[in-house]
C-alpha cells in the first residue's frame, strides 16, 4: 500500500497535503504557520476532481460547526482559544505571553493595565495597551471574531481577552 503526495494546496488559513491512496484520495487539513501544527481532520474522496470540487465547501462547514457552538453573544469557546493559541505562538511576543500568562494567573483573571505595564517594562499603559491590543487583535482574526465594543469606531481588541471590568 503506497500512498504518494499529489500536492499542497493553501486555503486561507488552511495548509491541505492531497495524498493518493490505492482506492481513494486523502485531503490533509493543517492550519497554515510557521510550525508544522497537528492534523485538524482528513477528508477523503474517490478522486482528486471531486476532493477539488468539495474540500473548500468541507471547510466551510467545519468553520460553520465552530461558529454554531458559540454562545448567544458570539463570543469564542474555550477550545477555540486553545486551538488559536497554539497557532499564533510563534506569532506572540515574549511581552505579550508575559501578559497574557500574568493575566490568566490573576484570582478571578482580573488585572490592570498599570500591572501589564509592569510587568513587561513598560514605562506607561500606552505600551502595555497597544501590545495587549494587538495580541487581541491576532486572536480575533484568526477566530473570525470582532468585539461589539469600540472606540472612535475601531474595534477595542482586548476585549477578545478581558472585558474590561
Amino acid at each position: 500500500m503506497t500512498v504518494k503526495r499529489l500536492k499542497t494546496i493553501e486555503y486561507g488559513k488552511y495548509y491541505i497535503a492531497v495524498a493518493q491512496h490505492p482506492d481513494k484520495v486523502e485531503f490533509a487539513v493543517y492550519y497554515s504557520g510557521k510550525n508544522s501544527k497537528p492534523k485538524i481532520k482528513s477528508f477523503f474522496y474517490s478522486t482528486l476532481e471531486e476532493g477539488e470540487k468539495s474540500i473548500q465547501s468541507d471547510i466551510q462547514v467545519l468553520e460553520k460547526a465552530k461558529k454554531d457552538s458559540r454562545d448567544t453573544d458570539n463570543f469564542p469557546s474555550k477550545e477555540e482559544f486553545v486551538e488559536c493559541l497554539n497557532y499564533l505562538l510563534d506569532e506572540i511576543t515574549d511581552n505579550q505571553l508575559k501578559m497574557l500568562v500574568a493575566h490568566a494567573k490573576k484570582p478571578d483573571r482580573k488585572i490592570y493595565a498599570e500591572e501589564l505595564a509592569e510587568i513587561t517594562g513598560y514605562k506607561d499603559l500606552g505600551g502595555a495597551n497597544m501590545h495587549y491590543g494587538d495580541l487581541g487583535h491576532k486572536i480575533c482574526n484568526f477566530l473570525s471574531y470582532k468585539p461589539k465594543e469600540e472606540n472612535n469606531n475601531v474595534p477595542v481588541w482586548t476585549f477578545v481577552i478581558a472585558s474590561g471590568d
